[in-house]
């Protein structure tokens, strides 16, 4: 019993050393300064100012809740100029726990110089706000459960975890400053394949000539949600562009309307990123920033067309490809670039 009342002990005392606070080391007069006195500085009610020089044993931003007069900066120490007539000072800085200095008995006194010794303890935090949709997905901070929206984090690089069943996962880096910070975190829903399209074998050279077929082997296709999707070509141009070609058919029993997301992207063989540059659709046409809908009519095949730009010619093979689409993402896997 001894032992776990020293080990709470211990860590109640590391608990308080470690915290971010400003501590009063010495507060004391100072009868033989008489920088307040030259030039005196007044209040707004015309009074004469006191005037605190303030000692730091490690330099951190400094401000007061009580209003300042003056400022003034010297080897000797920074002075802050106030109105006698304050009931104490009430010294922050960003990340710490405010430091109260409560006036003396007899008060301040006008033009007369205080001294105040601080330090700065432990490591400030400032407030993180995490946001996720759907907002009852697991979020892990370094590991660590993220139990509430916001929270306290000490300034640095965060890793962010974000997991829920019927979800894709969601892996991310924050970076945590001297001021607070918000950061909002959207899962895509994981697309079920209901049937997957074989991909036809190719057929030996016949004997006969016979007219030449479009047939694009090694391409990816699938149905889901009453629609399928076969992706047509893949092909590379000589200015470094990729358009990727897909065929989209309606099977359901009415005509639908597509909302197409701007962050369709596609991950080369070493997983590098690239978005889209641009999508069509119909007459439509849809920039990287932009959205776009457009109705695919029941049974009647439709061609989106994705085009992405500054694709190094060393690329051979897309590891994947992510539509966005509504509150689907289809993923196209593993398929060769023609060129």
């Amino acid at each position: 019993m001894k032992k776990i009342t020293l080990l709470l002990l211990t860590l109640g005392i590391f608990t308080l050393v470690t915290a971010a606070e400003l501590k009063l080391l010495e507060f004391r007069e100072l009868s033989n300064d008489l920088t307040a006195q030259t030039p005196a500085i007044f209040d707004i009610e015309n009074n004469y100012c006191a005037a605190l020089r303030v000692e730091l044993v490690k330099a951190v931003p400094l401000t007061f809740s009580e209003k300042i007069y003056k400022t003034q900066q010297t080897s000797r120490g920074d002075y802050y100029y106030f109105s006698a007539k304050e009931k104490g000072l009430t010294l922050k800085s960003p990340g710490y726990k405010d430091l109260y200095i409560p006036a003396p008995a007899t008060g301040f006194k006008g033009t007369q110089v205080y001294y105040a010794r601080i330090e700065a303890l432990g490591e400030p935090s400032f407030d993180v706000t995490i946001k996720v949709m759907p907002p009852d997905a697991v979020v892990l901070v370094n590991g660590k459960p993220w139990t509430t929206p916001t929270q306290k984090l000490t300034p640095g690089e965060y890793s962010v975890e974000i997991s829920k069943e019927g979800y894709d996962p969601l892996r991310q880096k924050i970076s945590v400053g001297t001021t607070p910070a918000s950061f909002n975190f959207n899962l895509s829903k994981t697309v079920v394949v209901e049937k997957v399209v074989p991909v036809p074998p190719v057929s030996p050279t016949p004997s006969v000539k016979e007219e030449p077929k479009s047939v694009t082997t090694g391409l990816p296709a699938f149905e889901a949600y009453d629609f399928s999707f076969k992706m047509l070509s893949c092909q590379a141009t000589p200015d470094n562009k990729l358009i990727i070609k897909i065929q989209i058919t309606n099977h359901s029993d009415e005509d639908r309307d597509f909302y197409f997301k701007p962050g369709t992207r596609i991950f080369d063989e070493k997983g590098k990123e690239y978005r889209v540059a641009i999508r069509e659709i119909g007459d439509k046409k849809a920039y990287s920033y932009q959205s776009m809908d457009h109705q695919l009519v029941m049974g009647v095949p439709t061609v989106l067309i994705l085009t992405f730009e500054k694709i190094p010619p060393s690329v051979n093979t897309i590891a994947k490809l992510e539509l966005e689409m509504g509150e689907w993402s289809l993923p196209f896997r593993n398929f060769p670039i023609a060129r």
